[in-house]
């Protein structure tokens, strides 16, 4: 009898130091044999935050760029990470991706020091609703691939034509087996996502698309 509790699925598995091997999940809406780019980007989120971890305390990441170069195939990837520029206060790092030996993401991160910004945070759009008080919104009903069809999306009121606001959810792990920080987005934690026109493109982290 098998008492051992249930893996957990996931978007890769590691196959190596640098190496990963996408899943199914990390399928796209226009192909099957290429990868949705919100599964990588959270990958390079991941290897960024690994590349860091051993250091001290006193930066954090202040933005993450993203670079894609060409079509991300549902094959091996291999992300190298390097420190472009150091510094105490400020820090610029670079990750590539790359399939089949041909750089297909390229992303650069800046971590800067992290004072108390209560005095003068400020946003000019309203709060979200809580996902838990919205409906769930069926994406797989028009789009397909396995990382929409993975995606629990619960989507607030409209509150501007040719906008759409919605959070989003995973229950899956990024890498089997290893613990993510809150950077990439994983482990059923909520993102809240805005949309631009076009209702009948496939949502892509890649362009239309920010969180």
């Amino acid at each position: 009898m098998n008492t051992g509790a249930t893996a957990r699925e996931s978007y890769y598995e590691r196959t190596g130091e640098h190496r990963f091997k996408p899943t199914a999940h990390a399928g796209g809406a226009w192909s099957a044999d290429e990868q949705h780019f919100s599964p990588p980007a959270g990958l390079v989120a991941h290897a960024l935050d690994r590349h860091t971890a051993d250091r001290p305390g006193g930066l954090v990441f202040g933005r993450i760029s993203y670079d894609i170069l060409g079509r991300i195939a549902l094959d091996e990837c291999e992300i190298t990470v390097e420190t472009v520029r150091p510094g105490r206060t400020i820090e610029l790092l670079e990750a590539t991706v790359t399939t089949g030996g041909r750089a297909v993401v390229r992303a650069r991160a800046r971590l800067m020091a992290s004072p108390d910004p209560s005095a003068v945070a400020d946003s000019p759009h309203a709060p979200l609703p809580s996902p838990d008080t919205l409906p769930h919104w069926a994406m797989d009903a028009e789009w397909h691939g396995g990382y929409v069809s993975s995606i629990d999306a619960r989507r607030a009121p409209r509150s501007r034509r040719g906008r759409a606001t919605a959070w989003s959810s995973s229950p899956l792990d990024l890498v089997a087996g290893e613990a993510s920080s809150p950077s990439p987005r994983t482990s059923r934690s909520w993102t809240p996502r805005t949309a631009s026109p076009s209702n009948r493109t496939p949502p892509s982290g890649c362009s239309r698309t920010s969180t």
